[in-house]
């Protein structure tokens, strides 16, 4: 019985330890798609204020 008990705990923290790594490698693949994703976004502001300038500039010069 003790035995049964002892092989039973150790297939349950096996199982523990397995969850806890999926956990973390799930959260780091999020983070690495975030950062990614945050890179297209800083890049698309930059894009938007570049044409906002050249907007705001033709608009002041009266051109266009």
């Amino acid at each position: 019985m003790a035995q049964a008990n002892y092989e039973a705990a150790q297939a349950n923290y096996r199982e523990q330890v397995l969850t806890a790594f999926e956990e973390v490698e799930n959260g780091l693949s999020d983070l690495r798609f975030l950062g990614q994703q945050n890179g297209i976004l800083i890049e698309a502001v930059k894009d938007s204020q570049q044409l906002l300038d050249l907007a705001t500039t033709r608009y002041k010069s009266g051109c266009c």
